[in-house]
Order: structure tokens, then sequence, then C-alpha cells
């Protein structure tokens, strides 16, 4: 299973864990951009990464590929959860791998 962190830009403070907070995601390419589908069990972890929707940093690990992370980030913010469905989304218009 792939990792993905969300972080605060400001301080690099850890928002959510994919896999400490027992969250399953995708990544769809959406015209030129990147949607993220976060199924979280825990409000409070959407809550926060809500809070900061304008400063967010998103990284993914592939588990073939350990040593490259990939970067994404939003620029405008769009973030938007669904309660009922505990699914959390996120676009990210910009993207960027890199060597760990």
């Amino acid at each position: 299973m792939n990792q993905m962190y969300i972080r605060h830009t400001v301080g690099s403070r850890l928002l959510l864990d994919s896999v400490k907070h027992n969250a399953d995601f995708d990544i769809q390419p959406v015209d030129g951009q990147w949607q993220f589908v976060i199924r979280l069990a825990d409000d409070k972890v959407a809550e926060e990464v809500l809070k900061f929707r304008d400063e967010l940093n998103l990284f993914v690990v592939d588990d073939e590929k350990p040593d490259v992370k990939t970067w994404y980030y939003s620029s405008d913010g769009r973030v938007d959860y669904d309660k009922a469905g505990r699914t959390l989304t996120i676009i990210a218009d910009a993207r960027l791998d890199y060597n760990v």
C-alpha cells in the first residue's frame, strides 16, 4: 500500500498519515490536476485538514519506489469533506517527484 502524508506548509506539522490514521486513498488525474479522494475513520483529522486548506502539502511514497517521494500542492485550497460518507477530497494543481 502506498503511503500518503498531508502536512501544514508552515512548520511541516503532520495533519494526516494514511497508515497512522487508517485512511484509504485514491489519486486520479483530472484536467491536468490531481484529485485525491481520502476515506477517513476520524472526523477530527478531516477538520484539521479543512482548517489549513490553503496551506497543504501532500506527499505520496510508492511502496515499489521508497526512495522517491511525490509532492502535490493545492494553490487555491480546493478541499471538501463529506461528513456522512467520511470522504475528504483535495484537488492538487502542482506535482513534483524527488529522491529522498
